[in-house]
């Protein structure tokens, strides 16, 4: 990855080329919204998550702030051998990193901090494929009140089609 970015800093860019990565930003971009609609959905307990909520299915009970935690880790490390298991096999650290970037915000990000402490503490330089893949919604509020990045996309201030925000939950005409 490290070599392509490097080769994409010499090639010359070209109408055509930036049309088509204005394509891909913005379907990658509406496939962040729905993965964040269904995100919010389950840590905000609704629909058929409700049974799986923190605080019970009435939300009623003290906080399981440990049973919470467990949960959340182990819906993670499952995702991750999800998504290993259906690229072939292939990419497991960048798709562990990338999944927990998406998840968990920069301060509780475990993955990012080991890879900071491999690499002498200097943070990886954002590249213009990094900046495609992750989204330019980046809010930066208090530090432990940060949201996750992909919470981020559902209030960020780019046009968004909101009929993708009510796909399974609206009916619309045909």
């Amino acid at each position: 990855m490290e070599n392509r970015n490097v080769e994409l800093l010499t090639k010359v860019k070209t109408p055509a080329g930036e049309r088509l990565e204005e394509e891909y930003r913005e379907n990658i971009g509406d496939i962040r919204i729905l993965l964040a609609k269904e995100y919010c959905t389950m840590l905000v307990g609704a629909g058929d998550q409700k049974a799986y909520h923190h605080m019970g299915p009435l939300k009623k009970r003290r906080s399981l702030l440990a049973k919470d935690a467990q949960t959340f880790e182990a819906y993670i490390r499952v995702s991750v051998q999800v998504v290993y298991l259906a690229l072939g096999r292939r990419h497991y650290q960048e798709i562990e990193t990338e999944t927990h970037r998406l998840l968990k915000s920069a301060t509780f990000n475990a993955i990012k901090h080991k890879a900071m402490r491999a690499h002498s503490g200097t943070p990886a330089k954002q590249t213009r494929t990094t900046e495609i893949l992750m989204g330019t919604c980046l809010r930066r509020d208090r530090h432990l009140l940060t949201h996750s990045p992909l919470m981020n996309e559902l209030f960020c201030t780019r046009p968004i089609d909101y009929r993708l925000k009510g796909i399974g939950v609206v009916k619309y005409p045909e």
